[in-house]
Protein backbone atom coordinates (compact mmCIF):
# COMPACT_ATOMS: atom_id res chain seq x y z
CA UNK A 1 0.00 0.00 0.00
CA UNK A 2 3.12 2.33 0.08
CA UNK A 3 3.13 2.85 -4.04
CA UNK A 4 6.67 2.99 -5.60
CA UNK A 5 8.07 3.93 -1.73
CA UNK A 6 11.08 2.41 -0.80
CA UNK A 7 11.51 1.18 2.67
CA UNK A 8 13.95 4.48 3.41
CA UNK A 9 11.21 6.53 2.88
CA UNK A 10 8.62 4.87 4.69
CA UNK A 11 10.71 4.78 7.58
CA UNK A 12 11.51 7.81 7.24
CA UNK A 13 7.88 9.11 6.80
CA UNK A 14 6.86 7.75 9.88
CA UNK A 15 9.58 9.33 12.26
CA UNK A 16 8.45 12.24 10.82
CA UNK A 17 5.02 11.27 11.93
CA UNK A 18 6.33 10.83 15.62
CA UNK A 19 8.23 14.11 15.16
CA UNK A 20 5.36 15.92 14.35
CA UNK A 21 1.80 14.39 16.08
CA UNK A 22 3.06 15.68 20.01
CA UNK A 23 3.47 19.04 18.59
CA UNK A 24 0.48 19.54 16.58
CA UNK A 25 -1.71 21.14 19.60
CA UNK A 26 -0.59 22.69 22.83
CA UNK A 27 -3.86 22.14 24.32
CA UNK A 28 -3.37 18.21 24.17
CA UNK A 29 -0.38 15.90 25.26
CA UNK A 30 0.59 13.24 23.22
CA UNK A 31 3.56 10.50 23.79
CA UNK A 32 4.14 7.67 21.51
CA UNK A 33 6.78 5.31 22.75
CA UNK A 34 8.56 1.82 21.31
CA UNK A 35 9.95 -0.68 23.11
CA UNK A 36 11.77 -4.07 21.63
CA UNK A 37 12.02 -6.64 24.11
CA UNK A 38 14.28 -9.68 23.26
CA UNK A 39 15.30 -12.59 25.34
CA UNK A 40 18.83 -11.97 26.52
CA UNK A 41 21.30 -13.69 23.91
CA UNK A 42 18.38 -14.11 21.18
CA UNK A 43 20.69 -13.01 18.06
CA UNK A 44 19.16 -9.58 16.64
CA UNK A 45 20.40 -8.72 13.61
CA UNK A 46 21.91 -5.10 14.31
CA UNK A 47 20.60 -3.43 11.32
CA UNK A 48 17.00 -4.38 12.87
CA UNK A 49 18.06 -2.64 16.43
CA UNK A 50 19.53 0.27 14.52
CA UNK A 51 16.58 1.29 12.90
CA UNK A 52 14.33 0.96 14.84
CA UNK A 53 16.26 2.89 17.39
CA UNK A 54 16.35 5.50 14.17
CA UNK A 55 13.35 5.84 12.89
CA UNK A 56 11.08 4.75 15.58
CA UNK A 57 12.71 5.88 18.54
CA UNK A 58 12.26 2.31 19.87
CA UNK A 59 14.06 1.16 23.21
CA UNK A 60 15.84 -1.77 22.92
CA UNK A 61 16.79 -4.15 25.66
CA UNK A 62 17.64 -7.91 26.08
CA UNK A 63 16.30 -9.23 29.13
CA UNK A 64 16.21 -12.16 31.00
CA UNK A 65 12.86 -13.76 30.26
CA UNK A 66 12.91 -16.91 32.54
CA UNK A 67 13.62 -14.18 35.29
CA UNK A 68 10.24 -13.53 37.50
CA UNK A 69 10.77 -10.13 37.79
CA UNK A 70 10.82 -9.69 33.89
CA UNK A 71 7.10 -9.18 33.26
CA UNK A 72 7.24 -6.53 35.59
CA UNK A 73 10.18 -4.55 34.29
CA UNK A 74 8.13 -4.58 31.17
CA UNK A 75 4.67 -3.62 32.69
CA UNK A 76 7.02 -0.89 34.54
CA UNK A 77 8.01 0.37 31.38
CA UNK A 78 4.63 0.19 30.08
CA UNK A 79 2.90 2.11 33.26
CA UNK A 80 5.69 4.87 32.94
CA UNK A 81 4.38 5.31 29.40
CA UNK A 82 1.43 5.59 29.94
CA UNK A 83 1.18 7.73 33.03
CA UNK A 84 -0.59 5.34 35.38
CA UNK A 85 -3.34 4.19 32.45
CA UNK A 86 -1.87 0.86 31.49
CA UNK A 87 -0.33 -0.96 34.50
CA UNK A 88 -0.17 -4.27 33.08
CA UNK A 89 0.53 -6.16 29.29
CA UNK A 90 1.71 -8.66 30.40
CA UNK A 91 -0.43 -10.52 32.64
CA UNK A 92 1.17 -13.62 34.04
CA UNK A 93 4.63 -13.71 36.52
CA UNK A 94 5.91 -16.22 33.64
CA UNK A 95 6.62 -15.57 29.78
CA UNK A 96 6.48 -18.47 27.58
CA UNK A 97 9.84 -20.55 26.73
CA UNK A 98 9.06 -20.10 22.75
CA UNK A 99 8.26 -15.81 23.19
CA UNK A 100 11.27 -14.42 21.84
CA UNK A 101 10.75 -10.95 21.62
CA UNK A 102 8.00 -8.69 22.47
CA UNK A 103 7.77 -4.99 20.25
CA UNK A 104 5.16 -2.80 22.78
CA UNK A 105 3.89 0.59 21.28
CA UNK A 106 2.67 3.18 24.35
CA UNK A 107 -0.05 6.14 23.09
CA UNK A 108 -0.55 8.29 25.87
CA UNK A 109 -2.99 11.15 24.93
CA UNK A 110 -4.84 13.80 27.23
CA UNK A 111 -6.95 16.59 25.77
CA UNK A 112 -9.46 19.03 26.77
CA UNK A 113 -12.19 19.49 24.06
CA UNK A 114 -12.84 22.21 21.66
CA UNK A 115 -15.66 22.50 23.29
CA UNK A 116 -15.99 21.30 26.52
CA UNK A 117 -18.96 19.22 27.86
CA UNK A 118 -20.77 21.16 31.09
CA UNK A 119 -20.24 18.90 33.93
CA UNK A 120 -24.31 19.78 34.92
CA UNK A 121 -25.07 17.81 31.87
CA UNK A 122 -23.47 14.60 32.88
CA UNK A 123 -26.28 11.87 34.38
CA UNK A 124 -26.47 8.16 35.45
CA UNK A 125 -27.56 6.21 32.61
CA UNK A 126 -27.31 2.50 31.36
CA UNK A 127 -25.10 1.44 28.59
CA UNK A 128 -26.23 -1.54 26.36
CA UNK A 129 -22.61 -3.30 25.13
CA UNK A 130 -22.72 -5.57 22.15
CA UNK A 131 -23.44 -8.33 23.57
CA UNK A 132 -26.27 -7.09 25.43
CA UNK A 133 -25.49 -6.75 28.89
CA UNK A 134 -26.59 -3.39 30.78
CA UNK A 135 -23.89 -1.20 32.44
CA UNK A 136 -24.69 1.43 34.40
CA UNK A 137 -22.34 4.72 33.35
CA UNK A 138 -22.08 8.12 33.78
CA UNK A 139 -23.67 10.36 30.30
CA UNK A 140 -22.03 13.61 29.04
CA UNK A 141 -24.55 15.33 27.08
CA UNK A 142 -23.86 18.97 25.12
CA UNK A 143 -25.48 20.25 22.03
CA UNK A 144 -23.56 22.08 19.40
CA UNK A 145 -22.00 21.85 15.78
CA UNK A 146 -19.95 19.03 15.26
CA UNK A 147 -18.61 17.07 11.64
CA UNK A 148 -21.87 14.57 11.58
CA UNK A 149 -22.55 11.60 9.33
CA UNK A 150 -25.59 8.56 9.60
CA UNK A 151 -26.54 6.10 7.15
CA UNK A 152 -28.99 2.78 7.56
CA UNK A 153 -25.42 1.20 9.41
CA UNK A 154 -24.64 3.85 12.10
CA UNK A 155 -24.60 7.47 13.31
CA UNK A 156 -20.80 8.77 13.39
CA UNK A 157 -20.18 12.27 15.06
CA UNK A 158 -16.31 13.86 15.18
CA UNK A 159 -15.70 15.56 18.37
CA UNK A 160 -12.65 17.96 18.44
CA UNK A 161 -10.12 18.50 20.87
CA UNK A 162 -8.01 21.62 21.36
CA UNK A 163 -7.10 23.44 18.52
CA UNK A 164 -8.67 20.81 16.26
CA UNK A 165 -5.71 18.70 15.14
CA UNK A 166 -6.74 16.12 16.89
CA UNK A 167 -10.79 14.64 17.45
CA UNK A 168 -12.31 11.73 19.00
CA UNK A 169 -14.65 10.04 16.11
CA UNK A 170 -17.50 7.98 17.94
CA UNK A 171 -19.65 5.91 15.65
Amino acid sequence: GFGDWDPEQINQTYKNILDLLPNLDPHTVLSIANSIWYREHFPIHPSFIQLNQTFFYASVKGLDFNSPQAPQIINQWVNTQTRGKITEIIESNFIDPTTMLFLINAVYFKGTWMSPFDPKNTREDVFVSSEGDFLSCQMMNQEGEFFYDENEIFQAVDLPYGNGAFSMTIF
